[in-house]
């Protein structure tokens, strides 16, 4: 959170996976998923690429057996959060 916070990002939501409703997970198990903003794709990518994140991954690499990051553009939400707005 602090790294995510340093780049103007925050979390949107996170939870427990309880099971697909539609669609196939292939061979991955997902049991947990979380739903961040960043105020830009620079932004993710200053955290992605700074020495602080470089320090911690091998902890998150050891802490999870299989992750995917999914990069999408803001089509809909209900939230009305002015920082929310994408370019």
């Amino acid at each position: 959170m602090p790294l995510l916070k340093m780049v103007g990002g925050t979390i949107l939501g996170a939870g427990r996976v309880e099971g697909v409703s539609l669609g196939d997970l292939g061979d991955g198990r997902w049991d947990f998923v979380a739903l961040a903003h960043y105020p830009s794709r620079a932004a993710f990518l200053e955290m992605m690429t700074s020495p602080e994140y470089a320090a911690i991954n091998s902890d998150r690499e050891n802490g999870v057996e299989d992750h995917v990051i999914l990069a999408a553009s803001q089509v809909y939400s209900r939230l009305t959060w002015p920082d929310l707005a994408m370019p």
